[in-house]
């Protein structure tokens, strides 16, 4: 008596490893990857020979090299900016190093009025040079 053969079972395949690989992945990029907002605006701060690390302060104004002002990418009016800034512990002002200097003073002046605490503006270091 002649047997049949059983079917062949196609093997299937492992993306356990796959899954895996994918997860550590994500891990990895997410403790690597920065989260923070957009800038909005591209800004080139001027050097100073004092400059010196600054922690993130509660409250990121932009000024651009066209005098534009921007408060977390968003757009705004000098007025709007002191609504916005009134009672904040922590102002960091980026200006652009081709901003009007006239433009800054008026936004640092208008932070000052609204109560804003601790209002600093970022510059670069220049290299070669130690405080």
């Amino acid at each position: 008596m002649i047997l049949p053969r059983p079917a062949r079972r196609m093997a299937q395949e492992n993306v356990i490893p796959l899954i895996n690989v994918v997860f550590l992945l994500l891990i990895f990029f997410m403790l690597v990857g920065r989260i923070e907002p957009p800038a909005g605006v591209a800004v080139e701060p001027p050097a100073s020979a004092r400059a010196a690390a600054v922690a993130p302060s509660a409250l990121i104004v932009t000024i651009a090299a066209d005098g534009t002002l921007s408060v977390a990418g968003e757009s705004v009016e000098p007025a709007t900016l002191a609504e916005r800034a009134a009672g904040t512990e922590g102002v960091l002002v980026r200006a652009d190093g081709q901003a009007p200097a006239g433009r800054v003073m008026t936004v640092l002046r208008a932070l000052e009025t609204a109560g804003a605490g601790d209002v600093r503006l970022l510059a670069r270091p220049v290299d070669g040079v130690t405080p």
